[in-house]
C-alpha cells in the first residue's frame, strides 16, 4: 500500500499519471471557456439585433432577453464551473423557447441561426465544464490533498 505521505513525484510514479495530462485538461479547459465567452457575445449580439431589426419595443425585449445571460456572465469570467452548468440550463430555457419560431412558416435562415448558435454555446459551456472538472480533481489528486 502507498504512504499516505507521498510527493507528487512518487504519486505519479505509483498512478502512472504525467503531468501533460493535467496540462492538457488545462488547455482543453481553457479553449473551451474562449468558445464559451465568444459564442455567448456573439448570442448577445444577435439577440440584440433581432429585437431591433423587429422594432417592437426594442429596448424593452432586448433587456428582458439579456438580463438571464448577464447574471450568469460573471461568474463566467472568473472561470467558475457553476456559472458554466447554470449557462447551460438557461440555454435550454432559450432553445425550448426558440424552437416553435423554427416550425413556424417564413424565413428559415434566419430564424434558424439563433438556435444552432445556442446549441453550439450549450456545447461549449458543457464542455468546459468537464474539462475544467477533470482538471480540478487530477490537481487535487496529484497535490496530495485528497484521500
Amino acid at each position: 500500500m502507498p504512504s499516505p505521505w507521498r510527493t507528487r513525484s512518487a504519486y505519479r510514479r505509483e498512478t502512472g499519471m504525467s503531468a501533460s495530462l493535467l496540462g492538457t485538461y488545462v488547455r482543453k479547459a481553457h479553449r473551451a471557456h474562449q468558445a464559451t465567452m465568444a459564442l455567448l457575445t456573439l448570442l448577445a449580439l444577435v439577440i440584440t439585433a433581432r429585437h431591433w431589426i423587429a422594432g417592437v419595443d426594442p429596448i424593452l425585449r432586448t433587456v428582458i432577453s439579456l438580463v438571464p445571460l448577464a447574471i450568469v456572465t460573471p461568474g463566467l469570467m472568473a472561470r467558475q464551473t457553476r456559472s458554466a452548468m447554470l449557462l447551460a440550463i438557461l440555454l435550454l430555457f432559450y432553445f425550448f423557447a426558440y424552437m416553435p419560431a423554427l416550425i413556424a412558416p417564413g424565413n428559415l435562415l434566419n430564424k434558424s441561426l439563433e438556435p444552432l448558435l445556442l446549441l453550439a454555446l450549450f456545447s461549449s459551456a458543457c464542455l468546459f465544464t468537464f474539462w475544467q472538472q477533470k482538471a480540478a480533481k487530477l490537481y487535487i489528486l496529484a497535490d496530495g490533498s485528497s484521500s
